[in-house]
């Protein structure tokens, strides 16, 4: 009996040991940024691509997206400069590493637009553009949602970029 009481107090004190960490967290996430300090606070990579063309299921295009495309890094700075740098991979050889044009929120904060386009060659221009409803955006996630109807067909896409 007494050692099943030794046992039951020990258990007791590793448990409170265990559970009496450290609460205090070195990088705190302040929780009232708005969605322009969300989005500058953090550089952002695009992780998954979802398209719903009409009644069909939701298809996954990111899997078949070139490489060179799924490294490429998203910042979203002041004054609006929209900053892509083109990662580990370039899709043009020629192309600079970064390529800068705007951003810009509108909506109430609820409609995210970027644009950043260059001449690649002559006659070639490279456009990248960012637009669309957001759907989630917190310090770790942002999913933007463009929604287009052509000939009667609805087409969505969800783009789900992750903090880097």
């Amino acid at each position: 009996m007494n050692k099943l009481f030794s046992f039951a107090v020990s258990l007791a004190l590793t448990g409170a040991l265990v559970s009496c960490g450290d609460d205090n967290n070195n990088d705190p996430q302040p929780t009232n940024q708005t969605a322009t300090e969300k989005l500058m606070a953090k550089t952002w990579m695009v992780t998954a691509v979802t398209e719903k063309e009409g009644t069909k299921a939701a298809v996954d295009i990111f899997t078949s997206e070139d490489a060179c495309f799924k490294d490429n890094l998203y910042k979203f700075q002041a004054s609006n400069a929209f900053v892509v740098d083109e990662g580990k991979t370039k899709c043009f050889s020629a192309s600079p590493q970064t390529l800068t044009g705007q951003w810009s929120l509108s909506n109430n904060d609820q409609t995210l637009s970027g644009a950043v386009s260059f001449t690649a060659a002559p006659g070639f221009v490279y456009d990248v553009e960012l637009t669309g409803t957001i759907e989630e955006l917190n310090q770790t996630r942002l999913i933007l949602v463009d929604t287009e109807t052509v000939s009667g067909v609805t087409t969505v896409t969800r783009t789900t970029f992750t903090a880097q």
